[in-house]
């Protein structure tokens, strides 16, 4: 939604009293269903929840964001943490300053290697132990995945989907139970580590150096993290931005693939490589079920992914894509992916 001269007075006022400069200080472009970003100065960029995520207190939220970003800041691998701005009656939801990062959109496939050294250095952080964590900590990260999806699939009743996209959803779930029940055992330990979460290339920047950026941390955790690189290259994560969609080819992503295990150390390759392909089928399930979950709740005056909660122009985009995701040819030509003989998940399985 628009910011009013209330909201940006406060911001000023706030990050000034932090003995930095506020002038100039502009509202950004909204790109996100869930954040507002406000440009300040030469070196920072506040951002606010437009919705809190999963009810959470606006203390817990700025808690999240402060560990986030630190963890990944410290390594440039994000921007760094700055400070974290109050709720009040102007922004309910309070915000968090974090350091502008000069840089520009990825251009795909030319960027692809460059994400793709994010993921290997990313995946080789070492996990603290939990008790020291201060974030999600998935300790049985299959389960953990397979259980964030399940929550969304119980939305695949009132999606407005048709009874064949239903059908090969409910088909994945049925595999995917077996698969987390005992279909993993031959292939070792899930990877376990540093994952982004949900995310797309446009939640990134490529910075001056040629380097990979992550600018939205908001589902960083410790999980299944071999999910990153096909959350990064599966067909709706591509084109989802408007400024990043790109018109990709089966060699392009089997490129991004070959890139990624390319950077990662012997002993990470060796565990990580057997489990792309399992990891595409995933992200692609979790995307899709949150599709359908999305299509349902953003009907709900109130509701965490309300449209009354953001501007009609971004929830057209959202709308629009949404339903071009599950729409039963998209979905079909996602599944060919793994249960062609030949497809792009055998391919990647011989890297």
């Amino acid at each position: 939604m628009a910011l009013t001269e209330t909201q940006l007075e406060y911001i000023s006022t706030s990050v000034e009293a932090l003995g930095l400069s506020a002038d100039p200080i502009r509202p950004l472009r909204l790109r996100s269903l869930s954040h507002e970003h406000v440009r300040v100065a030469n070196h920072g960029v506040v951002r606010m929840p437009i919705a809190l995520p999963n009810e959470r207190h606006w203390t817990q939220w700025a808690d999240f964001q402060a560990e986030a970003y630190g963890t990944l800041g410290r390594r440039n691998l994000s921007p760094r943490f700055f400070a974290s701005l109050d709720s009040c009656p102007a922004l309910p939801n309070g915000g968090a300053l974090v350091e502008f990062v000069q840089g520009r959109l990825p251009r795909l496939p030319k960027d692809f290697p460059a994400l793709a050294r994010f993921l290997a250095k990313l995946h080789q952080l070492p996990p603290p132990p939990q008790d020291m964590c201060g974030l999600p900590y998935h300790s049985e990260p299959l389960l953990a995945a397979m259980q964030d999806i399940l929550e969304q699939a119980q939305y695949l009743a009132e999606a407005p989907i048709t009874d064949g996209t239903r059908k090969i959803l409910e088909s994945e779930l049925t595999w995917l139970d077996g698969f987390a029940t005992s279909g993993w055992v031959r292939m070792g330990a899930p990877p376990f580590g540093l994952t982004i979460g949900r995310a797309h290339p446009g939640d990134f920047l490529i910075n001056d150096q040629g380097e990979a950026v992550l600018l939205d941390v908001e589902n960083l955790h410790y999980g299944l993290s071999i999910l990153d690189v096909g959350a990064l290259s599966i067909y709706p994560a591509t084109v989802w931005d408007m400024g990043v969609k790109s018109d990709l080819t089966e060699m392009d992503v089997l490129e991004f693939h070959r890139h990624y295990l390319d950077a990662l150390p012997k002993a990470h390759r060796t565990h990580y490589a057997p489990w792309l392909q399992v990891g595409r089928r995933i992200a692609t399930l979790r995307l899709l079920t949150w599709a359908c979950m999305w299509l349902v709740r953003h009907r709900r005056p109130g509701d965490q992914w309300a449209a009354d909660k953001r501007p009609p122009g971004i929830m057209t985009h959202a709308l629009t894509q949404a339903q071009h995701f599950v729409s039963e040819p998209v979905v079909g030509a996602l599944r060919s992916e793994w249960m062609r003989r030949d497809g792009l998940c055998a391919q990647i399985n011989r890297l």
